[in-house]
């Protein structure tokens, strides 16, 4: 799996739309524990809330990390995991165009 550091993460990297293999090779390009330096507690979403405009790329890509994590054994409602996949995709890409 190619992993893709956070400060290296380009525009054509976010996936078009919710599939779940693309989804899943899009998440864990994402590794904690390469970035953890760069992470603090204001990263953090939880998996309570949808991610909001106001959170950062790297609190994103760890909220799509931990969706697949949690998803990759059982999806309970595959409707609500595209809908959060979605969201986030779409606000990756608004903030990788910012720069």
């Amino acid at each position: 799996m190619k992993k893709i550091a956070t400060n290296q993460l380009n525009l054509e990297d976010v996936p078009a739309d919710y599939k779940w293999n693309s989804f899943v090779q899009f998440a864990l390009s994402f590794d904690p524990r390469l970035e953890i330096d760069q992470w603090g507690e204001s990263d953090y979403i939880s998996p309570n809330r949808l991610p909001t405009k106001s959170d950062s790329i790297i609190g994103l890509r760890s909220y799509l990390y931990h969706l697949q994590r949690v998803n990759n054994q059982e999806i309970n409602d595959e409707n609500t995991l595209k809908f959060r996949v979605e969201k986030v995709y779409i606000l990756l890409r608004e903030k990788l165009r910012e720069f």
